[in-house]
This record gives C-alpha cells, sequence and structure tokens, in this order.
C-alpha cells in the first residue's frame, strides 16, 4: 500500500484504501471465524480430518465470490468503474483462501510457514507494483491481489485429498460464535470509509496512509496470537497465564520498537510520498500508539477464546467495534484525520480495558 500511495493522489489513494477495506471485511465474513476454529480444534484432528475441512471451505470461498465477481463485471454495462469492483471481489477471493491456508498451517503447528505466507504475500505485491506501475485503483488491487494468489499457491499442493471434505456450511454453523467475534473485528475495516464520509477525501487519505503504512506491523501479535489458540487449550492455568504474559511482553515489545522506528521515519516518509501528503506525519505519530494497544488486545481476545469464553469475546467484540466506530467518527468530524486516529485509540483501549478485566477476574 505504501508503494501504492506514491502512484496516485492522496484523494485516489483513500478510495483505493476504502476499496482495499471492502476486500478484508467480505474476505472476513466469507471466513467467519472457521480458519480460527480450526486452530482451536486442530488437536482433535487428523491430518487428513483437518484437509477435508479446508478444501470444503475453499470451495465455499469461491462459491460466494464467484456471483459478487459475474453482478460486478455486468455492471459494466450500467456504470463505470466496474473494474474496480471487480478488482476489490478478487482480490477479497485472494485474501480469504490465503487466510484459510494460513490457518491450516499454523493448525498443523508449521508456524514458520505460516509466517512465511503473510511475507510472501506482501513481498509479491510490492514487486507487481514496481514492475507493473499503475496510476488507475483497478491496478493497484489487482497487484495485490496477485500477491495473495502466489502465496496461496505456493502451499495449495500441500492439501490432502485422501477424504471426503467437509462442507463449509456445516462449518459456518458450528463457527457461528466464533464468527460473530471475527465479524465484529472485521467491522473496523470501515474506519477508512467513515473517515472519508465524515472529514473529506483528503483526511480519509491521511488516515489511510497511517493506517496502512503501520498495518504490517501488527503481524507480530498475529503471529504470535496464532502460537496462543494452538497451545493454550492444553497448559494448566499457572502456565497459561505465564505464557501469556510472556507473549503479550514480546508482542507488545516488538510492536512498540517497529512503530517507534516508523515514527522516526514519518517525516522522510510523507516526504517520499510528496507534497499531498505533509499532513500524514502526526497521524503516523498517533498509529504507532494504537499498534501497541491493539497488540495487547489481539492477544487477550484470542487468550480467552481458546480459554472457551468464545460467547463472551463475541459479544465484547461487537460492542466495542461500535464504541469504536463511533468515537472514530466524532474524532473525524472535530480534528480530521489526527482526531480520528484519537478516537481510535480511546475505542481499542476500552475494549482492551473489558477483555483484561475478564481474565483476570477469572484466571483462579
Amino acid at each position: 500500500m505504501f508503494v501504492a500511495a506514491t502512484r496516485v493522489p492522496i484523494a485516489q489513494f483513500g478510495v483505493l484504501a476504502a476499496l482495499y477495506a471492502g476486500a478484508l471485511i467480505l474476505s472476513d465474513l466469507s471466513d467467519f471465524g472457521t480458519g480460527l476454529r480450526l486452530v482451536l480444534r486442530s488437536g482433535r484432528l487428523s491430518v487428513n480430518a483437518l484437509d477435508a475441512r479446508v478444501r470444503g471451505l475453499l470451495a465455499g470461498r469461491i462459491v460466494l465470490h464467484l456471483p459478487l465477481l459475474a453482478l460486478a463485471i455486468l455492471g459494466g454495462f450500467i456504470w463505470s468503474g466496474w473494474e474496480s469492483v471487480a478488482a476489490t471481489v478478487l482480490l477479497s477471493a485472494s485474501i480469504a483462501v490465503r487466510v484459510l491456508l494460513q490457518a491450516r498451517e499454523r493448525a498443523l503447528r508449521l508456524y514458520s510457514m505460516s509466517s512465511l505466507l503473510m511475507v510472501m504475500e506482501r513481498g509479491v505485491a510490492l514487486g507487481l507494483l514496481i514492475l507493473f506501475p499503475s496510476t488507475s485503483v483497478a491496478g493497484a488491487l489487482l497487484c495485490l491481489a496477485g500477491g495473495s494468489v502466489v502465496a496461496s499457491a505456493f502451499v495449495l499442493f500441500r492439501v490432502k485429498y485422501e477424504r471426503r471434505s467437509v462442507s463449509a456450511w456445516t462449518q459456518h454453523r458450528q463457527a457461528v460464535p466464533v464468527g460473530i467475534s471475527s465479524a465484529s473485528s472485521s467491522l473496523s475495516q470501515l474506519e477508512v470509509p467513515i473517515v472519508t464520509a465524515a472529514a473529506g477525501a483528503f483526511a480519509g487519505g491521511e488516515y489511510a496512509v497511517a493506517a496502512r503504512l503501520l498495518s504490517p506491523v501488527t503481524f507480530i501479535p498475529a503471529s504470535l496470537s496464532s502460537v496462543l489458540a494452538r497451545e493454550l487449550p492444553t497448559m494448566p492455568r499457572e502456565r497459561a497465564n505465564r505464557t501469556l504474559y510472556l507473549l503479550l511482553t514480546v508482542s507488545c515489545g516488538g510492536v512498540a520498537i517497529m512503530a517507534g522506528v516508523l515514527v522516526f521515519l514519518a517525516p522522510w516518509i510523507a516526504q517520499v510520498l510528496g507534497p499531498d501528503y505533509s499532513g500524514t506525519i502526526i497521524p503516523i505519530r498517533v498509529f504507532a500508539v494504537l499498534c501497541v494497544v491493539v497488540a495487547a488486545r489481539q492477544t487477550f481476545q484470542v487468550a480467552l477464546q481458546s480459554r472457551g469464553e468464545v460467547a463472551y469475546v463475541a459479544k465484547s467484540a461487537l460492542a466495542g467495534t461500535a464504541a469504536y466506530l463511533v468515537l472514530l467518527a466524532i474524532g473525524s468530524v472535530v480534528g480530521g484525520a489526527i482526531g480520528a486516529a484519537g478516537g481510535a485509540i480511546l475505542g481499542q483501549v476500552g475494549l482492551l480495558s473489558v477483555l483484561v478485566l475478564r481474565w483476570t477476574s477469572n484466571r483462579g
């Protein structure tokens, strides 16, 4: 996304970021917590049983996205801009497949392979954006989708075909509590469209630059949370507490260091992007603080889910996301991109506080 920002004006980048957020939301909804449920239940599944579920979910993702892609293409006879919508659907499908295959690797305790998928996705997308510089939103989205496709192909051949697949519908019904939590969290991706609607495309672009620039930093808590989801359910309570706090320290510390580097480089980053992006320096610095809070929130959320409190996490995520988006909108109206980032911090701190209180009150 950083390279894409150098290709388009800041207002157009706001549109690109909004469509990218739409792709992430659609991808999360197609997953609906099924990937995380595979990780949580992996201790009770053989490799063949796991892959039977993976194949069913892969088919479900394709069945969901094909009609949407057809509608986007047919829409080209009615309105312009259909290319961007079609590219968004393709990006969503590619991300959904990559996320599922990444969950499979985590369920098999192949954590290095899971991390490699994400690195490969970003690296290939970066290479495509450099090799095929495009000033169009659709072109940039297709380059991002290419990264997910290549990363998924790298692992897809490892999926075994020795048992009949389990239907996606069955797995989605079983994953409803986890899915509600996942869907609630994915709605936070509406932040860029909300800032754009409340404060204009220019403010939306400034906010999007800070959000997308710092989003790769969260791969640390995402990777460590996958370890928690796989290992914590089998640990005694005391050892689980020690493991949680150790990973929390590593996660927040790693994020703080990486975000701190980006804070230091913020003026240079704005200069590289161009004069239109001079207003992104303060939002980047505010977002660095937000990343640390998000790292802690993700860790406690997965810890509670692995302890069996899926329903509680789902309810708190739903209420917390609603409050988060309201505070984001208020901050956007009051202070543009900077106010939106401040509102985002308040919303995430509130949700983190609820999760921490729940963990400490029942740790036994």
